[in-house]
């Protein structure tokens, strides 16, 4: 197991928001809906095959461009593969990269930057006022980040993708018992 060592006041990174979401910011025909999406270590813009990206980001820009339909205003919260920050939309899914750590990061090297991806994530959102309504983390490290969010009033859900006892018994082609 390992322990990760929270920011000693994460919830004072939440700053005043009040939940506002700018009109522009809202999908076409909203209901207000607010969803926030975590996926730490690889992005759902990265197509599969690059890098780490497989499978969990088709999932991940599939299921945000779906919520969109249904009315969600939708931001997805990444790690900057670039060293820099940077935004993009994908058929009305607002994407964020937040350059924590280096970019070319080894899986095994995020675990230590899930505090910095915390703080980085909630200054993030507090500087453009966004309050989320649901925050979705996928795989083990963006669940820690959702953890230490401020404020924690959002409904959380959220997906592993993998477990590694399953997964590490499928490839040694046992039932994991």
């Amino acid at each position: 197991m390992v322990l990760l060592p929270l920011p000693p006041n994460p919830f004072a990174y939440l700053g005043t928001a009040a939940g506002k979401v700018a009109a522009d910011e809202r999908a076409p025909g909203s209901r207000g809906l607010v969803l926030h999406v975590l996926s730490m270590h690889t992005s759902p813009l990265s197509d599969p095959g690059e890098g780490d990206a497989g499978g969990m980001n088709v999932y991940v820009r599939q299921l945000s461009r779906a919520m969109v339909g249904e009315g969600a205003a939708v931001h997805v919260v990444t790690r900057s593969d670039t060293g820099e920050a940077w935004e993009a939309r994908d058929e009305g899914v607002t994407v964020a990269g937040l350059p924590v750590g280096p970019p070319d990061a080894a899986k095994e090297d995020l675990p230590a930057l899930v505090p910095d991806f915390a703080r980085a994530v909630a200054q993030h959102l507090a500087a453009r006022e966004l309050t989320p309504d649901v925050v979705h983390s996928h795989y083990w490290l963006s669940g820690m980040v959702a953890l230490a969010l401020p404020g924690r009033t959002a409904t959380w859900a959220h997906t592993m993708h993998t477990l590694g006892a399953t997964k590490n018994a499928e490839l040694a082609g046992t039932d994991g018992r």
